[in-house]
């Protein structure tokens, strides 16, 4: 295989050439340049290979694979871990193998759908990935017929589609589903709930440095999505796992996020892939000083890429019935309390409560709540419950109607267009 080392001058030059010959004798390699780290070369510097010099060691990457044209990089420097990723990142962004002393890292091979694809991941879960895919398709559906296919973990084995009509969006369908064994509360049934659009859910098993699976049902998920009428692809990654596509990217991260951890795999690889990057929250408008410094530490890594704030916001599927809630939310518990001023203006009633998806079962200040509401009294669950199934057979021994809802996004910006552009172009 030709190869380029990537090496810091104070090593010597000697060294340096002894390691060259190593690998070229001992590991059969063809070594056709090296990528130096260094401010300076040495008077008297020389190698039998040709090199590049850079004091910023990506630098050194990016112009060595431009130059030599190699099939991997040999990491034969001594820094530390978070600069050597950084370093392995540079490599594997340009399609070439990063191997070591004990370590050997290949680029992820991205499967091409043949549609326009758009990818959904985040730097984490509960980053708004699926609100925001929602957002989109909302605001698409008169242009494309799109449909979702969803990474999810601890999900289907065999890919799982959901369309509407088919009566398997309300909640007494999604009940029935709880009953027979499903897991009903992924992320492919409460995108076709909010949007309408067929949606896929699939399975995946390990992940590697990248985020890219070990091992997934993407690619049968894509057939059972272009047979639903899907001719543009929307795709959410799980977590830190990244669905290995091509296309363009859309990379969500909470506003409160610690900058520096964008530096780390998987992050610093999904980063530099995408053309928007979406810092999301609750809040109206987002703390001015977080998103100044989020917004400086991803242009450091990603220069194209555009960058906003997200709103997240709760909505419903459709109109309540009941005229009173108790709002079941996934949301953490420090934005609980504005929901009920929120939903307080959507129905007709009040109010009762707002209770946590994780608080399950239900303790006993929400049956309090539930006692003392009135007859015409329901639940507003939130599909993103991880224990939705539970929240559905706790209503329904109770007696209690419920009305789906979810969070969509309001993003400061416009993204959409930008969004389709990149998943256009990049067919």
């Amino acid at each position: 295989m030709e190869a380029v080392v990537l090496c810091e001058v104070k090593f010597g030059a000697g060294p340096i050439q002894a390691v060259i010959d190593y690998l070229t004798v001992e590991k059969r390699y063809r070594i056709v340049g090296a990528a130096l780290i260094a401010q300076e070369i040495p008077e008297g510097f020389s190698l039998e290979v040709p090199f590049v010099v850079e004091a910023d060691a990506a630098a050194a990457v990016r112009r060595a694979a431009e130059e030599f044209a190699p099939g991997a990089l040999v990491d034969a420097t001594q820094s530390d871990l978070a600069q050597r990723l950084a370093w392995a990142n540079e490599a594997l962004q340009v399609g070439l193998e990063v191997h070591g002393a004990d370590f050997r890292l290949w680029p992820p091979i991205l499967k091409r759908g043949g549609l326009p694809t758009l990818t959904f991941v985040g730097a984490g879960p509960a980053v708004g990935k699926t609100a925001a895919i929602v957002h989109f398709l909302e605001q698409v559906k008169d242009k494309y017929k799109a449909a979702a296919v969803v990474l999810d973990l601890g999900g289907p084995s065999y890919p799982e589609v959901v369309r509407v009509g088919e009566g398997a969006l309300s909640s007494a369908e999604l009940l029935s589903y709880h009953k027979d064994g499903r897991r009903v509360d992924g992320d492919h049934y409460l995108i076709a709930a909010a949007t309408g659009a067929p949606a896929v859910g699939c399975s995946f098993a390990g992940t590697g440095l990248t985020g890219i699976p070990l091992n997934s049902v993407l690619g049968d998920a894509f057939v059972f999505a272009s047979e639903a009428g899907g001719e543009f692809m929307v795709v959410e990654g799980s977590g830190n796992a990244m669905p290995p596509v091509s296309g363009a990217v859309c990379f969500l991260v909470s506003v409160r996020a610690e900058p520096a951890s964008l530096r780390t795999f998987p992050f610093a690889y999904q980063l530099r892939r995408a053309s928007v990057v979406i810092a999301t929250g609750f809040a109206a408008g987002p703390p001015a000083k977080a998103l100044s410094t989020l917004g400086s530490e991803i242009k450091s890594i990603n220069k194209r890429a555009a960058f906003c704030y997200g709103r997240l916001v709760a909505a419903a599927v459709g109109r309540a019935e009941f005229e009173n809630a108790v709002v079941v939310t996934a949301r953490p518990g420090g934005e609980r309390e504005a929901l009920f001023g929120h939903w307080g203006k959507k129905i007709r009633g009040t109010v009762v409560d707002v209770v946590g998806a994780d608080e399950f079962p239900p303790g006993a200040s929400t049956a309090k709540s539930l006692r003392g509401s009135g007859e015409n009294t329901g639940l507003l669950l939130d599909m993103a419950a991880a224990n939705l199934g539970g929240w559905l057979a706790w209503a329904d021994s109770w007696g209690l109607p419920v009305h789906l809802t979810f969070e969509t996004l309001r993003p400061a910006e416009p993204v959409v267009e930008p969004l389709l552009k990149s998943a256009l172009e990049a067919t």
